[in-house]
């Protein structure tokens, strides 16, 4: 009886310490934050790239749902939107495409709790992508010479 007490007694314990991560997440979605540091990014047309959403307080990340909220742009012909896939619970994120060169606001919106957060996109034409690689090329190129020079003076 005194054993059987006991284990029934350990049983309610361990229960009564698992309810607590079983109860429902009552945390509410204050806001929206967003991927950026200053809340805009750039693009090179013809490009896709991606903005992650994250929902705040942190406690609320099971509460947003990417592909529920709310996408828009402010200009679908220079930057269009879709949900991409949810990879976590703590964030979602869209998907942009720049078509055309301008610029945009992209908006997310969840749609329980209002809460939302906005980005400025600008399209940058696609001969920028060939310089920004060209002078990539250079900064290598200099960068071996040096390491060359720097070898073969023993420094």
């Amino acid at each position: 009886m005194k054993k059987t007490l006991t284990i029934l007694l350990a049983v309610l314990m361990l229960l009564s310490l698992c309810i607590p991560a079983f109860a429902a997440n009552d945390t509410k979605i204050t806001a929206l934050e967003n991927s950026t540091i200053d809340g805009s990014t750039w693009m090179i047309e013809g490009k896709e790239d991606e903005l992650y959403i994250y929902p705040r307080p942190v406690e609320a990340k099971d509460q947003f749902d990417i592909f529920a909220a709310t996408i828009t742009s402010s200009n679908d012909s220079v930057v269009a939107v879709r949900p991409g896939k949810r990879d976590t619970y703590e964030y979602g994120y869209v998907i942009l495409t720049a078509k055309r060169v301008g610029s945009a606001t992209v908006t997310v919106t969840d749609p329980a709790s209002g809460a939302s957060c906005s980005v400025k996109v600008t399209v940058l034409p696609k001969f920028l992508d060939s310089i920004h690689s060209m002078l990539v090329g250079l900064q290598t190129i200099l960068a071996r010479t040096r390491i060359w020079f720097s070898n073969l003076l023993g420094l």
